[in-house]
């Protein structure tokens, strides 16, 4: 990308790049009236890239209120099925067929559900684990949803806390029966940033949702589209 104009413009400065920049990177104080694309929540922010610049040319950069339109990273997929296993010992799990799903979690939601997998306890003393779904980029935590014996997915409840998910990587295994008083599975992705979310910086100078508590850069104007693309928000500081 060349030159990048926001929708309605605030001021301009010029800084030194600290690394390569692209028109329309988000850009954060990295030295001296050096500025350089973020990487993730900042209070260094410095203002929107004006033009391409290479490291240790000059740069300018729109600072002070203003409306983008920026770079942002798209709503996160569905994970896959889950393959959950049971083991004959250590729990109390009842005997019967579960059906369990999975949820990617953001900074800004949840994903829909995946697609159900299976598992068939034998019951006395069985558990249940919930293997965690693949690394994704933006992925923050993932959540089980599993039924009660002999239910359908659709009738399968969030087993952790709200606002708790579990940490990508990590199992989820069940030693009690599954509780039946959280959410049902989400037919509705919401990771994607909505209109009068707070927005901050994040990876590779891209907008995000959710910023960290304190990091906020302002104010979506606009949805981000599924596929990715610009979503358009105003600054409230820089």
């Amino acid at each position: 990308m060349a030159d990048y104009a926001p929708v309605l413009a605030g001021d301009l400065a010029t800084f030194t790049a600290g690394a390569a920049i692209t028109g329309w990177q988000l850009l954060a104080y990295t030295g001296p009236d050096t500025v350089a694309p973020t990487a993730g929540p900042t209070l260094a922010f410095a203002g929107v890239a004006a033009e391409d610049a290479a490291a240790g040319g000059p740069v300018t950069v729109h600072t002070g209120t203003a409306v983008h339109d920026s770079s942002a990273a798209a709503q996160l997929a569905a994970p896959a099925a889950p393959a959950p296993t049971t083991a004959a010992t250590g729990g109390t799990v009842a005997a019967g067929t579960y059906q369990v799903a999975v949820t990617y979690v953001n900074a800004s939601g949840e994903t829909a559900g995946s697609a159900a997998g299976q598992v068939i306890a034998a019951g006395g003393t069985s558990t249940i684990t919930v293997p965690s779904p693949a690394a994704a980029p933006g992925a923050a935590g993932w959540y089980a949803y599993v039924s009660q014996p002999g239910g359908t997915a659709a009738s399968a409840t969030r087993q952790q806390a709200a606002g708790s998910p579990t940490a990508i990587g990590t199992a989820l295994t069940l030693t009690a029966p599954p509780s039946a008083g959280g959410a049902t599975v989400p037919v509705a992705n919401t990771t994607g940033i909505t209109p009068g979310e707070l927005v901050g910086a994040g990876p590779a100078g891209q907008v995000a949702g959710g910023p960290a508590a304190g990091a906020e850069l302002g104010v979506a104007i606009r949805s981000s589209p599924p596929a990715g693309g610009a979503t358009r928000w105003k600054t409230t500081r820089g």
